[in-house]
């Protein structure tokens, strides 16, 4: 394959039944792109030397804090300007390392945006190194991913003078990136990392819109973002992509389509990537939402793929989600659905709402899956608009999972303040087009955009630091949801509050350790169905690696 030179060298959405049968009807494609050129050229964007006020927000909802991001270089709230569109990815080695990607708006009296980004250290509680990447160069559509050797790649739309892309490459977690490398794209592209074991490992992916000199299509880097090969057919527009455990590439529509495309032999340099393509009908997605006060000039979400990594029965499911407008009768009536295909991208499941309250309008569905299995999804919600939730200015961010692929959803809880959807539009009447999240078997990392400082914002939440009973529910979300009870108000379990407290001093220390590993090592061949067992923590009659598992998540969280 003949591969493009750098150009700075190296130094349905769920639309009906998912019958096999079932015809595919795509939507006219836009007759223009997507996002326009910049009006306004102005200076780079100087963090140290805008205006500032207080430190940058932090808000809460119930046991649920969202941190302030796009702060300047002293973490404080920067006036007048605008954020949205975030994208995250945490670091594969380090955890507590987290990157955050947005388009930054020196002023919301233009519509001239940058590449912001910021990393935090400390699992998201702090934020440093904000500011943007290649300054006074006009910057969209910004999407962060991990690699499997620690790297974080930034791929970022420009316009010069057509729709093209780069990449950019940080091996120190977001505090210095190598590039911009050229990697041909277009208009609402994005990326994946291959992190599996198989031979693909490593290799970076990217889909883009028909904004592009290069029309609608797919490319692969075999050299971690250096170097791209020759664009080959297979994106659908608007949608995200996700990378299987065999090594195949899914990407999901999100304009105007209402199929999944599957792209196989994406690792083999000798040949193009194969398409193969769903034959139901399972994905309605969100598109335009030019006629709804919600979103005037933007989208009511992206169409959302992702996979099961878990080692479990449903490793290799494909998962799909998206915001349309189910509800013909009503005109508008936006709803966040889900469907899923046990048989590698050939039929879907019956689509399902994954909130049992439709009064109102739930937009911006956004969903990840969790190593363990589990899907967590979060939406922007109307329903509890003060004025009128089918004509509202304000959302909440909602949040709900489900541990059993999909069959059954969890209770839906807000877990953040609302806010007025509509301040703060920088000559763009939009709060961006999509949100961006991921999981990890204890809980969710969500980078959304919000106004809770009456202008537009890149917010980061953690939903859920532990899960001590390991049922595969964050502790948090679990007490919100009124599954679990926490009688003292302290965000932890009652029912595994003390169990790091092994020895019961009073305290929890590394004793403790050592107390629970012994016992257990003597429990864990008896007969403990009539529930003597100290170590069996889950109560299910036998002790096993769950439990220890258990102990540790609570020890490590103190509790």
């Amino acid at each position: 394959m003949r591969p493009y030179t750098l150009r700075t060298p190296l130094a349905v959405l769920l639309a009906g039944a998912p019958i096999a049968s079932a015809q595919l009807v795509d939507q006219p494609l836009e007759a223009v792109p997507h996002e326009p050129p910049p009006i306004d050229l102005r200076p780079p964007f100087r963090l140290p030397d805008t205006p500032r006020t207080s430190p940058g927000a932090i808000v809460r909802r119930g046991l649920f804090e969202s941190v302030q991001v796009n702060t300047d270089a002293d973490g404080l709230n920067i006036l007048g300007d605008a954020a949205n569109e975030p994208s995250i990815a945490p670091n594969e080695l380090d955890p507590a390392n987290i990157v955050i990607a947005w388009r930054q708006f020196d002023t919301i009296n233009s519509d001239f945006r940058q590449a912001g980004q910021s990393f935090s250290w400390d699992r998201g509680r702090t934020w440093s190194g904000t500011r943007v990447l290649d300054p006074g160069v006009f910057r969209s559509d910004p999407v962060v991913r991990a690699g499997p050797d620690g790297e974080l790649y930034l791929s970022s739309l420009r316009i010069d003078p057509g729709y093209v892309t780069d990449i950019f490459r940080s091996e120190d977690g977001g505090d210095t990136w190598l590039g911009p490398y050229y990697s041909l794209g277009g208009d609402k592209q994005w990326i994946s990392v291959d992190l599996t074991d198989g031979p693909g490992r490593g290799m970076v992916y990217q889909h883009w819109d028909s904004a592009s000199p290069f029309g609608r299509k797919f490319s692969r880097s075999f050299d971690r973002g250096g170097t791209w090969d020759d664009p080959a057919d297979g994106s659908s527009d608007w949608g995200q992509e996700t990378t299987l455990p065999d090594g195949s590439v899914c990407i999901a529509p999100g304009k105007g389509k209402s199929i999944i495309n599957r792209l196989v032999g994406t690792y083999d340099p000798d040949s193009p990537p194969t398409v193969e393509s769903s034959t139901a009908t399972q994905l309605r997605p969100g598109g335009f939402s030019l006629l709804h006060s919600i979103n005037p000039g933007g989208l009511i979400g992206q169409g959302n793929v992702s996979s099961d990594h878990s080692d479990g029965p449903t490793r290799g499911n494909i998962y799909a989600l998206g915001t349309g407008d189910y509800d013909d009768s009503k005109g508008v009536d936006y709803n966040v659905a889900f469907a899923r295909s046990t048989d590698t991208n050939l039929t879907y499941s019956t689509p399902v709402f994954v909130h049992s309250v439709t009064v109102g309008h739930q937009w911006f569905g956004t969903m990840s899956v969790a190593a363990n299995g589990r899907i967590d999804v979060v939406w922007n919600d109307t329903r509890n608009d003060p004025v009128d939730p089918w004509n509202p200015t304000t959302s909440e961010l909602f949040y709900t999972c489900s541990i059993d692929a999909g069959e059954t959803w969890l209770p839906e809880i807000p877990v953040s303040p609302p806010f007025e959807h509509l301040l703060g539009f920088p000559q763009q009447n939009k709060l961006g087009d999509y949100y961006d999240a991921h999981s990890d078997s204890v809980g969710m990392d969500v980078a959304y955009a919000a106004t809770f400082n009456g202008e537009q914002d890149v917010y980061y939440l953690r939903i859920g630091t532990a899960d001590c009973n390991q049922n595969g529910i964050p502790d948090e979300a679990e007490i919100a949801m009124g599954l679990a009870q926490d009688d003292d108000g302290d965000g932890r379990i009652d029912a595994c509050a003390c169990i790091a407290d092994f020895n019961a001093d009073g305290t929890v220390d590394s004793r403790d350790v050592l107390a629970f590993l012994n016992a257990w090592a003597t429990e864990r061949t008896q007969d403990c169905s009539s529930g003597e067992c100290l170590t069996d923590l889950d109560e299910n009659g036998v002790v096993d690696t769950r439990d220890v598992l258990a102990f540790l998540n609570a020890w490590s969280a103190g509790c």
